[in-house]
């Protein structure tokens, strides 16, 4: 009998952590997937300034990296970025969220002056919108529509022609 009823309080415990997990995870996978509500990013950029991607981007639909400099992939990449951004810029809002939390703030100033980034750098020292994005691997890029809705999620090195056709079909 007693054996029976830590077998059933072992189960409900068990029950309840599962449901707990479940619903934790799927409010905060929301913003991690296609067509949900972008997080609000509100960070500083290399010159102290304050951006607010939603109001800074005037209306525009954004493209938003998360990089390292010490990131191999975020190296091969900046050229193509760059390229990209000439391309866009009048219909997207570029922006480069460095995981400062994780870097080195003199590397990433000798990165973007290394790779002439012409986008906004914005420096996310406490690691809270990299947290709420859920970025895990990088470089993590996030394509948000005019409406603030993420479109779409790529991870890793992409090439060129791929990000090309994204942002086509982000900003047509």
């Amino acid at each position: 009998m007693k054996r029976n009823a830590i077998v059933n309080l072992a189960i409900v415990v068990l029950l309840v952590f599962t449901c707990y997990s479940f619903w934790n995870k799927q409010e905060d996978s929301a913003f991690a997937a296609p067509n949900a509500a972008a997080p609000e990013v509100k960070l500083p950029d290399l010159d102290g300034r304050w951006v607010d991607i939603r109001k800074d981007a005037d209306g525009k639909a954004v493209f938003l990296v998360f990089w390292t400099s010490w990131c191999e992939y975020c190296k091969k990449e900046a050229s193509v970025l760059g390229e990209l951004y000439g391309e866009f810029k009048d219909r997207i809002a570029f922006y480069a969220v460095n995981m400062t939390h994780q870097d080195d703030l003199k590397e990433v100033r000798s990165f973007v002056q290394a790779h002439r980034l012409p986008f906004p750098v914005l420096l996310d020292e406490k690691g809270e919108v990299t947290e709420r994005y859920r970025v895990e691997y990088l470089p993590t890029f996030y394509l948000i529509g005019r409406d603030g809705i993420v479109e779409d999620l790529l991870i890793g090195e992409i090439p060129r022609e791929r990000l090309l056709g994204k942002l086509q079909e982000l900003a047509p």
